[in-house]
């Protein structure tokens, strides 16, 4: 038998388990008062006599210490029930639900979607559009298929409101199967006891015997242990809303931005991956178009001796106009580009937080290289890639291998050559370089979430920063990594290392060369923080 839910049922269970408390609250009050009030009298010499005597060795090994174990049962349901009904709050409000029929209806949507899905396929290809073509039924067949994407819109939304309730019904069924457990025990063996005590045996030099009778409950009562469950209001239930919470936890942890900044990036994320998903993006030009606005919120800060077209051309920043333009478009208020524009600026230069996230979003952006095209910043990006290319020679000959260095003179090595780095510009430097290529594997739903989880993972020590950093430079090899590293910091031919280093003496290069060297080995084994 599958499970079933019904709000009605679990609203009756609520309203009945309350007021059983309720009642059992004022029971165990009135007994544990009656104790208190028994043991008072015997110690004040009030009462007194081996009946009296025999009842508070009774009362005091045995009856007290069953009340407190039940009183603290009580309280331990009254928890759980609490938990109750924050659980049940994530699906009270679908009224009813039938985990079997709602996974029958998930596959059944999802073979509808495959059969319209092969059906746009089928219309958009070649031959189909040329058949059309050539048999003047072009415009039918692009009626055609419009209806068909909206057939498949339909049953995606249709799906997805599915898989939700499916999401939060197991949720709710693994959640609440743990609660009580524990603390009905102790009702029972309370039940047990109260059967058993009737048959105590009292003698009249104050003593009384248990012999024949299962006192077992007693200890059962004392060594159960009562753990209880809580959950708070709000908790994410769905992988969507586990999501959204890891991503903005990540901004507030790695980067020291408040609540509403946050949400206000995540609904920027989410602008553009509706997009995303309704245009077949790759993943590059979602990490593109997010990063670019990002970093276009900061653009005279980047600036400095690099050209602002260079920065246009390698990393697709905008005018502010036009940043806010597209930022409206994936879905944010005026307020969030308002609240974006004085937080992203105040961040930037903030030593005291933890790292720069518009640092890190023009080298994504970069990254990507979705900003090339037949422009005149394209053509600057070009020329810089060819000019800022170093080689490196293999072994003993005089043979050598080329090392593109444009991503890393806009990551690491123009920040040593700068003279304007920390530990902090470091990290924002090293963790775009590890996370891109994750990103850009992951499935373009989760390409945010992998990007929080990597930070969470450097911050918690699960990763080690700087040996990723030589895995990805060295394509899995950190020894080869290393020797790359080692040339790219010390290499001084490439022109963006002449250009801005020009006028710097020899030691002064070497000096910023070697605080980035001790960087990299402070970090070898713990993240630099």
């Amino acid at each position: 038998m599958g499970v079933k839910y019904s709000a009605s049922e679990s609203a009756m269970l609520i309203q009945a388990m309350g007021n059983n408390i309720q009642l059992a609250n004022e029971v165990t009050d009135r007994l544990s008062s009656g104790c208190d009030h028994l043991i008072a009298s015997l110690d004040s010499g009030e009462l007194q006599g081996a009946a009296y005597t025999a009842g508070r060795g009774l009362f005091s090994d045995i009856i007290i210490p069953s009340i407190k174990k039940l009183q603290a049962a009580i309280d331990d349901i009254q928890t759980e029930l609490d938990s109750y009904k924050v659980a049940d709050g994530t699906v009270s409000g679908y009224g009813t639900l039938d985990l079997e029929e709602l996974k029958r209806l998930e596959q059944l949507r999802n073979r509808q979607l495959e059969i319209v899905i092969q059906q746009i396929e089928e219309n958009e290809s070649f031959l189909n559009q040329v058949g059309a073509l050539l048999s003047g039924n072009y415009g039918k067949l692009w009626s055609d298929t419009g209806y068909l994407y909206q057939a498949k819109e339909n049953l995606e939304v249709g799906l997805q409101d599915i898989q939700e309730k499916i999401e939060k019904l197991e949720w709710f069924v693994s959640q609440v199967s743990s609660y009580f457990t524990d603390s009905l025990e102790v009702l029972r063996l309370a039940i047990q006891g109260a059967t058993q005590l009737s048959q105590v045996l009292v003698d009249s030099d104050g003593s009384y015997y248990t012999e024949g009778l299962d006192m077992n409950w007693v200890i059962g009562m004392k060594n159960q242990p009562l753990k209880s469950h809580t959950l708070t209001p709000g908790t994410p239930v769905t992988k969507a809303e586990k999501a959204k919470k890891a991503i903005i936890d990540d901004f507030k942890n790695s980067y020291g931005l408040d609540e509403e900044t946050a949400l206000a990036l995540y609904n920027l994320q989410q602008g553009i991956l509706e997009r995303a998903e309704r245009e077949g993006w790759s993943n590059e030009q979602v990490i593109y178009e997010y990063n670019r606005l990002v970093a276009s919120f900061v653009p005279k800060n980047f600036v400095g001796k690099t050209p602002w077209s260079r920065w246009k051309g390698i990393a697709g920043t905008v005018e502010a106009k036009e940043r806010d333009r597209l930022c409206r478009k994936y879905g944010l208020l005026e307020t969030d580009i308002e609240l974006l524009d004085r937080t992203i600026v105040g961040q930037h230069p903030d030593d005291s937080l933890p790292k720069d996230l518009a640092h890190e979003a023009i080298q994504l952006a970069a990254f990507t290289e979705q900003s090339w095209g037949f422009d005149l910043p394209s053509v600057v990006h070009l020329i810089s890639t060819i000019v800022n290319t170093g080689r490196i020679n293999i072994g003993t000959t005089t043979a050598s291998i080329p090392v593109p260095m444009e991503q890393y003179e806009i990551s690491f090595k123009g920040d040593i050559d700068s003279r304007k780095y920390g530990d902090r510009d470091f990290n924002s430097d090293l963790d775009p370089i590890n996370s891109y290529d994750l990103m850009k594997e992951a499935d373009l739903k989760d390409i945010f979430t992998v990007q929080a989880d990597y930070n969470k993972k450097i911050d918690a020590n699960e990763l080690n920063r700087v040996q990723e950093f030589y895995g990805v430079i060295g394509d899995g090899d950190v020894d080869k990594g290393k020797r790359l590293v080692e040339f790219i910091v010390r290499d001084d031919s490439s022109f963006g290392h002449q250009f801005i280093t020009w006028g710097q003496s020899k030691e002064v290069k070497k000096k910023h060369q070697d605080a980035f060297m001790d960087y990299l080995k402070r970090g070898g084994e713990t993240n630099v923080e």
